[in-house]
Parts: C-alpha cells; structure tokens; sequence
C-alpha cells in the first residue's frame, strides 16, 4: 500500500463517523405515534395549566375553577387524542415516520423527523 492510499482511508473516516453520528441521531429522534398524537391533538400538561390560570387574581373561587377548567382540559385531549389515534396510521422509515390521518374527504400527512412534525398537507 503506498502513501496515497493511506491518506484517502484516512480521510473517508470522519466522513464514516459523522454518517453514523448522523443516523443515530436520526434514529433516536424518530418521534412516537403517542408524540404525534400530543402534536396533532395540542394536548400538553402545560397547555391545561396555563388555560386554568386565565380566571381573576381576586376570584374567591380561583382554586376551584382552575381544578374544574383543568379536568374539563385533561378530558378534552384525552378524547381528541384517541379520535385521532383511531383515524392516524404511521410508516415507521426508521429514521423519519410518516404519520396520515384520514377521516372521509380529509386526508392530511405529516412527516415526523428530528422530534419534530413537518405538515405535508391538508
């Protein structure tokens, strides 16, 4: 082997790890059907909370309101979660998934990558 030959392996081998580096990450950021569904649902615990604390400062029955507003919030995503479950199939490509949500003359696709959603259409 001469001299040439050696640096052009060497110099393939970063390109090597950083592919590898790169479909890992890929991989481990594929997001869940559960992911998706949060996504398309805007269901968060976050997003309950912060609906149950728009009432008044001064309202004596704040504390009661935002507990009823917070289980009326937590049951509403519970079911458009599910809803949509039922009418979502996903392809899982390993390192991306296609997420297609049918329900009569409405079709929407969306391509999950990264941890993120990218909408396709509709």
């Amino acid at each position: 082997m001469n001299e040439n030959t050696k640096s052009e392996g060497n110099n393939k081998l970063p390109v090597f790890i950083g592919l590898g580096v790169s479909a890992l990450v890929l991989i481990f950021t594929n997001p869940s059907k559960d992911k998706f569904l949060q996504y398309a649902s805007g269901s968060s615990p976050k997003s309950c909370i912060s609906k149950s604390s728009q009432s008044s400062q001064s309202d004596p029955v704040k504390p009661d309101l935002e507990k009823a507003v917070l289980d009326i919030c937590k049951e509403l995503q519970a079911w458009g979660t599910g809803t949509i479950g039922d009418i979502t199939t996903r392809q899982n490509f390993l390192f991306f998934s296609i997420y297609s949500t049918n329900l009569g003359d409405y079709n929407s696709s969306t391509i999950g990558i990264l941890g993120t959603f990218i909408r396709l259409g509709r």
